[in-house]
């Protein structure tokens, strides 16, 4: 099975993911897009499916997850469908607890919202009107640089994203001036100066009819830690309308309804359900006590040991043939400290007669550290290779690592046995779902995404 892992999940791209020659991006091959799964009111299509395929192999996963042994044996793709049904069954608890009534929930997903739109406004009113020719890139060469010849390729794609990011700036400029113009902005002067913590509820000014009121200027304020004055408080209040005026126009537009962005806030909206359900829910469930953080302790004391430590001297020279001399001479009985002073190309050990002292063993090349292992003191060990040069070695000791004090990993252990209960908690609390909440799966749909790659069956 391991050799054949390599072409099935080639076979299993090809099948399920058709691209699109003309922009490269993964397509749907069935013509339609019917269910394959349904989690109580929630639906699993068969596109859902794939694009969760694609994901992971983009994110390139798809060999931990796709070619894992148990997704190829028959039902095929049931066992990775069972993991997108527990998905749902998360939402669809989420929902049932009411958990999409929550303020962080509804102002995440909002703002998400609001940055889909306000990032095709910029696509739309700047990106797309920006360009830069190769005529400019010349001319800003061959007069701002006073260059001549050919142009480098890496500087003429250097010089076209410093005149483009010009030109995105000076157009940002020129579409935040045409909504200002647009708008109907009164600012009240009075107030605005007037503004002060003991009177955080001012309006200072009014945008199309809608307030802007004294607190969003102090908490910018606030935020930035900014002297507070008349020059400040206008300038912030300046940026306040300007976001103001660009949310509106972006909200009026209906971005957020475009295929697309539906899409994409669906999954948005799910991901904050599922982590709504697991943070709030079976988080709570999940309790470490303290004898189980002893007992894991006690039963895995090596994970817990500092590094041991070995005692050193050392020679680098820069040729093996002048390292094997220096150890014929040291067994002959000359004396290390004198053989280090005189011949090392180390600066430091050579003022030290070699002494590096004691140090981690984890610091050490492999080759090195299995020497010293199996070492005697007094040992003289090498030639090895460092780098271009190779080195001489005399061990001189080891020093057992302590045992790191319970105190110090009791947060690791905590989390690491929480981690271990929170998925024993959450699958029981997915099975106990499974019994209540319909679910139905389309087996001519999932028959066919087998068929699809000649699996069994086909």
């Amino acid at each position: 099975m391991e050799g054949s892992r390599g072409p099935l999940i080639g076979a299993v791209v090809m099948a399920l993911l058709l691209v699109c020659p003309s922009t490269g991006q993964a397509i749907w091959p069935f013509g339609k897009k019917p269910y394959l799964a349904k989690v109580g009111d929630e639906v699993i299509t068969v596109e859902d499916f794939v694009e969760a395929i694609n994901r992971l192999h983009k994110s390139g996963k798809v060999g931990e997850a796709l070619s894992k042994e148990r997704y190829f044996k028959r039902p095929d793709f049931r066992l990775f469908l069972e993991e997108l049904i527990d998905e749902k069954l998360m939402v669809v608890e989420a929902l049932r607890l009411g958990l999409d009534n929550e303020k962080w929930y509804k102002r995440t997903l909002e703002t998400f919202k609001l940055n889909l739109a306000l990032a095709r406004l910029r696509e739309e009113e700047v990106l797309k009107k920006v360009e830069v020719d190769d005529e400019e890139i010349e001319r800003y060469y061959r007069e701002d640089l006073k260059e001549e010849g050919e142009i480098p390729e890496a500087e003429r794609q250097r010089i076209r994203q410093i005149l483009l990011d010009r030109k995105i700036e000076e157009r940002e400029q020129e579409f935040f001036d045409e909504l200002r113009a647009r708008a109907d902005i009164k600012v009240d002067e009075e107030a605005l100066m007037r503004l002060s913590k003991d009177e955080p509820d001012l309006i200072v000014a009014r945008v199309n009819g809608r307030p802007i009121r004294g607190r969003e200027i102090l908490r910018k304020i606030e935020e930035k830690k900014l002297k507070v004055d008349g020059e400040t408080k206008r300038r912030v209040l300046d940026k306040i309308i300007l976001y103001r005026l660009l949310d509106e126009e972006a909200v009026r537009r209906g971005y957020t309804e475009e295929e697309d962005a539906k899409k994409r806030i669906r999954a948005y909206r799910e991901n904050l359900l599922k982590e709504l359900f697991k943070r709030g829910v079976v988080a709570p469930l999940v309790k470490v006590e303290e004898e189980e953080i002893m007992e894991y302790y006690n039963q895995n004391r090596e994970r817990f040991r500092r590094p041991d430590l070995v005692n050193l001297r050392a020679i680098p020279v820069s040729t093996k043939e002048e390292a094997e001399a220096i150890i014929e001479e040291l067994k002959r009985g000359a004396d290390f400290s004198y053989l280090a002073r005189t011949r090392s190309i180390n600066t430091l050990l050579r003022q030290k007669g070699g002494e590096m002292g004691w140090v981690r063993i984890d610091t050490l090349a492999p080759e090195v550290v299995r020497a010293v292992r199996e070492a005697k003191e007094g040992d003289i060990l090498g030639p090895f290779k460092a780098g271009h040069d190779y080195v001489v070695i005399e061990f001189k000791g080891m020093k057992r690592g302590e045992y790191i004090p319970l105190e110090k990993v009791r947060d690791e252990i905590d989390k690491t046995i929480g981690r271990r209960k929170f998925k024993k908690v959450l699958e029981e609390y997915l099975k106990r779902l499974r019994e209540v909440v319909p679910i139905r799966i389309n087996e001519r749909e999932l028959r066919k995404l087998e068929e699809a790659y000649g699996g069994k069956g086909s």
